[in-house]
């Protein structure tokens, strides 16, 4: 199992005046800081063909009127990727239901190209 994570910390969460909930995230190694506003698990293929999951948040920069995605985690392992997922969408208020926070206990099927 691979995971790479980067250098972002969650700072806290808001509601601001129009009822808007965002996540606060500080990138300690460019050290700027971003309002988060959703998060989402994206599935990529590598090269080899195996799938990994990447956990990303729809953010602001902070001070400018500038969306961006962050790449919060990327790891093989689907259960972390939706467990990051599902505890920060709960801090913008937005919990999971019961459903979605049941852990995956099966596997990914792997689909060869022929050439493989």
């Amino acid at each position: 199992m691979r995971t790479k994570t980067s250098t972002f910390e969650i700072c806290g969460h808001s509601i601001n005046v129009a009822g808007k909930s965002f996540v606060y995230i500080h990138d300690s190694e460019s050290n700027q800081n971003f309002a988060a506003v959703s998060f989402e698990v994206e599935v990529r293929k590598d090269f080899a063909g195996q799938p990994y999951f990447v956990v990303k948040a729809d953010a602001l920069l902070d001070d400018k009127p500038l969306h961006t995605h962050l790449w919060l985690l990327e790891t093989t392992d689907f259960n972390a990727a939706y467990d990051l997922k599902n505890a920060l969408c709960t801090l913008l208020g937005d919990p999971p239901s019961r459903y979605q926070m049941q852990h995956c206990t099966g596997a990914l099927l792997f689909r060869g190209t022929g050439n493989d």
